[in-house]
């Protein structure tokens, strides 16, 4: 029997979903420096800003991550900062990580393990895919929170 709707935790959040564009043909052409790569960038620049913008890391998959934030501006700012110290330390284009992020902004659902589930958390993870390498993709309802 599943659990009684009354006793689902939701709350409204700011999504924001990434991957590393290009992720595949870099893993084809080196493994384990792609590796090193994301597991460098994971400890020293993404868990420091999205804890420097009032967020939690809620997963990492493979070349992607899921974060939750309080506030759109929060996950905004977040966001851009991570594409702005990215494309700061870029040693060669071929070499470089360059991610597509969505941001939305809904009410999720979040699991017993802090997981989030949810439309919301569906429309980031596509705006992510509508994302150019390097860019951010946002939803009307972050538009309009963070207008102006």
């Amino acid at each position: 029997m599943g659990p009684d709707n009354k006793q689902l935790k939701r709350r409204r959040a700011a999504i924001l979903v990434a991957d590393v564009a290009g992720y595949s043909s870099m893993m084809e052409r080196d493994e384990e420096g792609t590796y090193e790569r994301i597991d460098a960038f994971r400890r020293d620049l993404l868990q420091p800003v999205i804890d420097a913008h009032h967020g939690r890391l809620v997963k990492t998959t493979g070349d992607g991550f899921l974060g939750e934030f309080a506030s759109a501006l929060d996950a905004i700012r977040c966001a851009l900062s991570l594409q702005e110290r990215i494309a700061a330390d870029s040693h060669s284009e071929e070499n470089a990580l360059r991610l597509r992020i969505g941001v939305n902004l809904d009410e999720v659902i979040v699991g017993a393990d802090g997981d989030l589930y949810d439309d919301g958390v569906n429309v980031a993870a596509r705006l992510e895919q509508l994302a150019d390498p390097g860019a951010i993709c946002i939803s009307g309802e972050v538009y309009a929170e963070i207008q102006g």
